[in-house]
This record gives C-alpha cells, structure tokens and sequence, in this order.
C-alpha cells in the first residue's frame, strides 16, 4: 500500500465507546492494515491491547482526513459546559388537551432559617472564597519569587524550549498591569495571572516533535498539525485540575486561551467571561510581536486593526494603555486619544 496515502493518529483521541466515522489501520512491517471498519467503537480492551504491544499510534486513509477533524470538533466540544436544549414550544406537535379536574390545593410548608443559621452559611461562604483567594495569592506570589516553579509545571522537555516558557513569562507579567488598568477585583485578577502562566502548560502531554509546532505561524500549519497542536489546551486543564487552586473558572480560562469573540479559534467558542478574553488578548499580542519586526509609532494601531472584532474596545484599549506606561509603544497624539475610548 501506497504510505503517502495514510495520516497517523494519536491513539488517545479515539475513545473508547465513540462511533468512529473512517476506517482505522494499523501499520506492521510497512503495510497497512484494517484495524476497525468505520460505524464500530473502539473498545477498552482494545485500548489495552495495543498499549501492551507498544502502539504509538494509529492511521486513517488521507481521503478521510475531514471525518476525523469533524470527529475531533465533536470530542473536543463535548468537554465542553452545555446548557440545556430548551425545548420551543411551537416545535412540539399539537395535540388535543386533556380535560383537567380541579385537584384540591395542599397548603405548602415554607422553610424559615433562623437568622443566626442563615448568617452561618453567608459565614462559610465567606471563609471558603477568601480561602481560595489566600491560595491563589500565594501561587502568584509563588511564581513570582521562584520562576523555576512555574517551569515546573512544563516539565523538563517543554522547559528546554526557552520560546514557550519565556512566552508564559511574558503573558504573567503583562497580566499585572492590565489587572490593575482595568480594576479586576482581587479574585479574578489572580485567576487571570496564574492561567496567563500556566496556559501552555498541556504541551508537555504532547509528543516532542508536536511540541516544536509552538515555533511555527498557526496560519503555516497543516490541519493534522492543527490538530495535534490544539491538545495542549484540555490537556493544560487536565494537569492542573487536582491542585488546590484549581477552579472551573481557571480550567476555562486555559481551555478557551485561544478563542476570540468573533468564534475563530480552535474550539469556536466566542461567547467569553471577560478574563478569558483579556488572557486570549495578551497570547495573541504576545505571538503577535514576534512576528512584527518594526515596532514603530503604527504597530498597535495596525494590531488594532488587524484584531478588529476579536476583542472588545475596552480590552484592546486597556493593553494599549499599558504598553504605552511600559515604554513598549509609541503611537500619536492622536492614538492615545483613542486608548481612552472604553465603548
């Protein structure tokens, strides 16, 4: 069989009980062979299997490469927070009413909470949430004093590629002074500085040749590399998510680090929390500068321009604002008028 015909998969983004949409092969001894026929699932034991016997990885003929990205796009949104359907009610099918009888009416019990046991719970509730925001300071400050901390958290492979840690270092520190632009409260500002650390921290769960696709433009990537580069971003959210600062709130904000409020990024996900789309903003800024040699007096304008639509007036103006009390810009007279506009 022709190799250039088949596209390798990684083993971990076919799950087991999931109805898969394209044949699966397996490769031994440089053929290529049927290893489950499309509308079958993959099975636990099958999972097994193939770890025991050193599978790395798995193929699917070239000619079905658009299935399996619209099966990835479906696992990757499944972990995702749905709300409930609504059900519409001019869609159900009319049908005739019942006839009801007037059932007598039971008089219903109304819990009272006594004052002093209602201002308990408002108590706890209290304690708990200024708990966690003892602890979320306290990894900030963590990070702060000790930066071979946060390189921990990418592990020695990742932390050898001094692009991406240097790239979650930046993103740390330009979280401080938009927290402070913008007024966050003490709480969400500290969310915000510990996903802008760590949220590239998944690549560590990918393979170290997929690692290095960090280096390239996104636009410049294949679809398969695509692929392979977005695992980073529920990976990251796994990593974390047994620590004692770790929130809902924080595994959004590394999930959706790359989604925008047009809905273009790897998830297509543009309804964000305000914090999400500040650490998406200050990645994209991020990227963006290594990309753009002259930093001349239209870098943030043309920036501006070219995200138009991706982040709000107020977000992009507020970075705007910060970079020009670092010294990391010059606009006009007139573009800082315009760093003022919040609407």
């Amino acid at each position: 069989m022709n190799q250039l015909r088949y596209l390798p998969v990684q083993i971990v983004t076919i799950p087991a009980g999931k109805t898969i949409s394209f044949d699966l092969y397996m490769q031994k001894d440089n053929q290529f062979i049927k290893f489950l026929d499309k509308g079958h699932q993959i099975e636990d034991q099958d999972l097994e299997h193939l770890k025991q016997n050193n599978v790395p990885r798995l193929y699917i003929d070239v000619a079905e490469e658009e299935k399996y990205d619209h099966y990835i796009d479906e696992i990757m949104r499944a972990r995702l927070p749905k709300a409930q359907d609504k059900v519409v009610e001019q869609d159900l099918p009319t049908k005739r009413p019942l006839e009801k009888k007037a059932l007598p009416k039971k008089k219903s019990k109304k819990l009272t909470l006594s004052p002093e046991f209602s201002g308990m719970l408002d108590t706890q509730e209290e304690d708990q949430d200024d708990k966690m925001t003892k602890t979320l300071q306290a990894v900030v400050d963590l990070f702060q004093k000790s930066p071979k901390k946060l390189e921990a958290f990418y592990g020695k492979r990742v932390g050898a590629i001094s692009t991406v840690i240097e790239h979650a270092k930046r993103i740390f520190e330009l979280s401080f002074h938009l927290r402070e632009e913008l007024e966050l409260t003490e709480k969400n500002g500290l969310l915000l500085s510990i996903a802008a650390a760590l949220h590239d921290c998944g690549m560590q769960k990918l393979k170290e040749a997929d690692t290095f696709l960090f280096l390239k433009k996104y636009a410049d990537l294949s679809s398969f590399e695509k692929r392979c580069l977005n695992e980073h971003l529920q990976a990251g959210v796994d990593l974390i998510k047994d620590k004692k600062f770790y929130s809902q709130d924080l595994g959004d904000l590394i999930r959706h680090h790359e989604e925008n409020l047009k809905g273009t990024g790897p998830l297509g996900v543009k309804e964000l929390s305000f914090e999400q789309e500040l650490l998406s903003l200050l990645n994209c800024y991020e990227i963006y500068t290594h990309q753009v040699h002259n930093l001349n007096e239209n870098f943030y304008p043309e920036f501006k321009e070219k995200f138009k639509g991706h982040y709000s007036k107020k977000a992009i103006n507020a970075l705007g604002k910060c970079l020009l009390k670092l010294g990391e810009i010059k606009v006009s007279a007139h573009e800082q008028l315009r760093l003022n506009e919040v609407a």
